[in-house]
């Protein structure tokens, strides 16, 4: 699939955790016959990385300015790896989280240490080095439905872990409204079943690119 440029797409499916990000990357990637790029890359950061968030998901180290360097550096990675590669070759690539996530996430982290002001800053400086999806997907559910898959998935959902899901959410609605660059994209529904969200994402990108 490409756009009406006849040029490869980056397409990002955002939200947070618990909203259905990997299942419709993991489906769209099959539709669109895109490369899949994966939430950590393939190195020995995205390795440690991957191993962190199964133990502690929100927070794995002390430091927040040092957890958030990991993420940031290890998504540059990513791009470098999996989403550069694939659009050099000319592939439509599907990110499973993608800059959206990333600027949300680590923006909650790095305001407890450093308030909002300085965690902008820092996040506009490192991830403002990097280019936008051609399309951020961005999946928005009830707080209800996505208890109910944290608990499904992980066993268990405490209410601290919803608290920090409603604050990450207000920090993806600020970076699509005050990061410097546009970020284009479309918010899609990811309350109904896992099929008809696909059939929303697959419209939606068709209605955009062709």
């Amino acid at each position: 699939m490409s756009n009406r440029r006849d040029q490869p797409l980056w397409i990002s499916v955002d939200g947070v955790d618990g909203v259905g990000k990997t299942t419709l990357a993991s489906a769209l990637a099959g539709e669109l016959h895109a490369d899949l790029s994966s939430e950590f890359s393939d190195g020995f950061l995205g390795a440690a990385l991957r191993e962190a968030v199964t133990r502690a998901p929100n927070y794995v180290t002390v430091s927040r300015t040092a957890q958030s360097l990991a993420f940031i550096g290890d998504f540059f990675e990513v791009y470098a790896t999996q989403v550069s590669t694939s659009l050099r070759a000319g592939r439509t690539v599907v990110s499973d989280r993608g800059w959206l996530s990333k600027y949300a996430y680590q923006l909650v982290t790095l305001t407890e240490e450093h308030g909002e002001e300085r965690a902008r800053t820092l996040l506009d400086a490192s991830l403002g080095l990097m280019p936008r999806p051609h399309l951020t997907l961005y999946l928005t559910a009830s707080e209800d439905n996505i208890r109910q898959r944290l608990t499904r998935r992980d066993g268990s959902c405490e209410d601290d872990r919803m608290q920090f899901v409603r604050t990450t959410s207000r920090a993806a609605e600020t970076a699509i409204t005050n990061t410097p660059l546009a970020l284009r994209h479309v918010r899609l529904d990811a309350n109904p079943a896992a099929s008809l969200v696909l059939d929303q994402a697959v419209s939606t990108c068709r209605a955009w690119f062709g």
